[in-house]
Formats: C-alpha cells, structure tokens, sequence
C-alpha cells in the first residue's frame, strides 16, 4: 500500500489538477495511524483552529 500511496503523492505533486475518484480503498486504520504519527503537533492545532475560524494564543 505504501508505494501506491507514494504513486498517488508523486501524481499529484506533477500534476495538481489531477483528480483521484476512489481511493478509499487506500485508507485503513494501519495508514491512519502511522499519517497520525507523523503529523506535526503546532501544525495540526493551527488547521483545527482556521478551520473553526478561531485564533489560537501564541506562547
């Protein structure tokens, strides 16, 4: 699964029009949670909070 995953990365960076229909196929919950182990902290709290429209406190 991993190199169809980096195909998927490798198509998209060349081309980021391109469109991916069903990949769902792709995502279990071995790939989520190494996509979770790898996600930056500070990166993930700034998402949530644009995406709720709210600002976080800068320490």
């Amino acid at each position: 699964m991993e190199t169809k995953l980096k195909r998927i990365s490798e198509i998209s960076r060349k081309n980021p029009k391109e469109v991916f229909t069903s990949i769902g196929h792709l995502i279990n919950k071995e790939m989520l949670e190494i996509c979770h182990k790898e996600m930056d902290r500070n990166k993930i709290e700034e998402e949530i909070a644009l995406s709720l429209n709210l600002s976080l406190p800068h320490s």
